[in-house]
């Protein structure tokens, strides 16, 4: 992963994350690793939160995928100023001691349907293809 070297210069760098695939996991905790490794804070968005629904337990000896990744964005915590996560299934997850801000979709698509005059379904999908 080739990080700009512009990122230094931000006194607050914005990191936006728009989950595709595995793989930027990985690519994700390399960067905020790299930014806590010269002490800059930043702002995390998490656009799609993977796993966010890999939050109960199934037996004894399975683990929790969405417990795991939150306990590798604690790791990075101290110089994470805030965490934005847009639509979490389970946003007591984040907690305790988390910064985060949870926005949800579906607040803003009941605002729009009551703007419009008559009967409205609303469909969306959790995540994007």
């Amino acid at each position: 992963m080739e990080t700009p070297q512009s990122i230094f210069e931000l006194k607050t760098p914005s990191i936006i994350w728009e989950y595709q695939d595995e793989s930027e996991v990985f690519h994700l905790f390399q960067l905020l690793h790299l930014l806590q490794t010269n002490r800059i804070e930043s702002v995390l968005t998490i656009k799609y939160l993977p796993y966010a629904r890999q939050d109960k337990n199934v037996s004894n000896d399975s683990t929790f995928a969405l417990n795991t990744f939150l306990l590798l964005i604690r790791n990075f915590s101290y110089y994470i100023k805030k965490i934005i996560v847009h639509d979490p299934h389970n946003a007591d997850a984040f907690r305790p001691g988390c910064a985060c801000e949870f926005v949800y979709p579906v607040k803003k698509l009941e605002e729009v349907a009551q703007s419009l005059n008559g009967d409205v379904l609303l469909c969306y999908q959790i995540k994007e293809l």
